[in-house]
C-alpha cells in the first residue's frame, strides 16, 4: 500500500483569488534596506499574475499593500469559513 501524500492542488489559483501566506515570507533582496521585510504568516492576499515559469505568482498582500513574487509553496487558498468570529 502506498502511504497519502501531501499535494497542493494548483487548480484553485487564479488571478483575483485570495489567498493567506503559510509561512513566514522573507524578501529575497540583496540590498541590506529590505533583507528584514517579512510578510508574515497567515496575511492574506490577492494573486494578481502568474509569472511565465507556471510556479511563481505576484501577490499583493492586503495589509501591506505591497506586491510580492511568490512561489506556489509559499501560500495556499484562503477559505473564508474560517474566518474567526
Amino acid at each position: 500500500m502506498v502511504p497519502p501524500v501531501k499535494t497542493k492542488e494548483s487548480a484553485v489559483y487564479h488571478p483575483g483569488a485570495l489567498i493567506k501566506a503559510s509561512k513566514n515570507i522573507y524578501s529575497s533582496s540583496t540590498d541590506p534596506a529590505f533583507e528584514s521585510e517579512i510578510i508574515k504568516e497567515g496575511t492574506v492576499g490577492v494573486l494578481v499574475q502568474r509569472h511565465e515559469d507556471g510556479y511563481h505568482w505576484n501577490v499583493d498582500f492586503l495589509a501591506s499593500h505591497e506586491r510580492w513574487w511568490c512561489d506556489a509553496t509559499d501560500f495556499e487558498p484562503y477559505n473564508l469559513n474560517q474566518i474567526k468570529k
